[in-house]
């Protein structure tokens, strides 16, 4: 059993189990910049640094196998059955779309990062 970093209204944090634990997990590996943990600098990706790079399939295969070295790394609780990379066409970023099994369910995450999003990390 995993906590989620959302407080419910009650002031606790939400308790989640299974397959939203893991997505939850996958979700901080992802989004947190390498280097940006004191305790752990080695901990999380290099994801953002795709933000501005070209929207071509070298940088597609470049998400694509961060995503899974850093999940096998740091959480392989699930499969990655699929991912699924998508560029802006109107700023700099891109939406992945990731799908995972777990226990014979599939279930389907999506994780945001373009310029906008790089200004929480400096």
């Amino acid at each position: 059993m995993d906590y989620r970093s959302i407080i419910s209204s009650g002031g606790d944090f939400t308790k989640v189990f299974d397959m939203d634990a893991i997505l939850v997990s996958w979700n901080n590996i992802l989004t947190t910049p390498k280097g940006s943990m004191d305790h752990d600098p080695l901990f999380g990706s290099n994801l953002y640094k795709y933000v501005f790079e070209p929207c071509d399939d070298t940088s597609r295969e470049g998400i694509e196998n961060e995503i899974l070295s850093c999940l096998g790394t740091y959480d392989d609780r699930a499969r990655v059955t699929d991912i699924k990379v998508e560029y802006y066409s109107n700023k700099k970023g891109f939406v992945v779309s990731i799908i995972a099994e777990y226990s014979g369910k599939k279930s389907k995450m999506k994780i945001t990062l373009d310029e906008t999003s790089l200004m929480n990390f400096t």
